[in-house]
This record gives structure tokens, sequence and C-alpha cells, in this order.
């Protein structure tokens, strides 16, 4: 089990090692129970916001960073689809309903599962 928290502020590097910045986001594509983590945002240096294919560019990621299959120079940046959110940026902190649409719960934390090495779905909110 991995959570949201956890994931924000890694490292991500290419494959030859070069840091390029740090996790900011993940998206999701909507419309799935569990959905995937479509895309990943980062910050580069000076705080400039990349977005990234998740499935297309992440090799792996574990307790100390993300790391990308292909060198810096072959990474083509993407913007957020028109079915995918923001997850940090749009249910972190926010109220939702449970799933039976009985209580409203502020969202602390996202469960992510690690269905493999490199990808990931959301599991639920905390």
């Amino acid at each position: 089990m991995l959570y949201l928290s956890q994931m924000m502020n890694k490292p991500v590097v290419d494959s030859a090692g070069e840091e390029l910045g740090t996790v900011s986001d993940l998206a999701i594509s909507t419309g799935e129970v569990f959905p995937r983590i479509t895309s990943m945002a980062f910050q580069g240096p000076g705080k400039v916001p990349f977005m990234i294919s998740w499935r297309k560019y992440v090799d792996s990621f574990d307790d100390g960073e993300v790391r990308l299959a292909v060198p810096a120079t072959d990474i083509r940046f993407s913007y957020l689809q028109p079915d995918e959110v923001l997850i940090a940026r749009d249910l972190l902190n926010k109220q939702i309903v449970d799933t039976r649409g009985m209580r409203v719960v502020r969202v602390n934390d996202l469960k992510l599962s690690d269905t493999s090495q490199s990808q990931l779905r959301l599991l639920g909110a905390e």
C-alpha cells in the first residue's frame, strides 16, 4: 500500500540518473472504479511545472525516486486531458461524499496500489 503523500516531492530522474525535478501531482482518468494513474506532474528547475504520460515514461518508483525510462532529451511533455483530474489539486483537503452517498468526509490522503512496478491505481481516500 502506498499513499499520495509518500509520492509527493520525490525526485524525478531520467534513465541516465539526471534529476529533473520533484513530483508535484498525479493525474487519473475518470470513469474507472479504481482509476490508474495516467500522468505525472512535476516541478523542474526554477519551479517550472511539467506534465508527462505515466505509462509512456515512468519505468519504476520506490521510496527514493521516480525513475523514467528515457533520457531527458527524449521526453515529450503533455497536457491534462479533459477526462483527467489531478488528485492532489482536486481531491486532497476537499470534502467528498462516501460511496453510499451518506457522509461527507475530508480527504487527508489518497491510497494508491502498485499493481506492477510501473503502474499505480487509486484505491480510495483516507
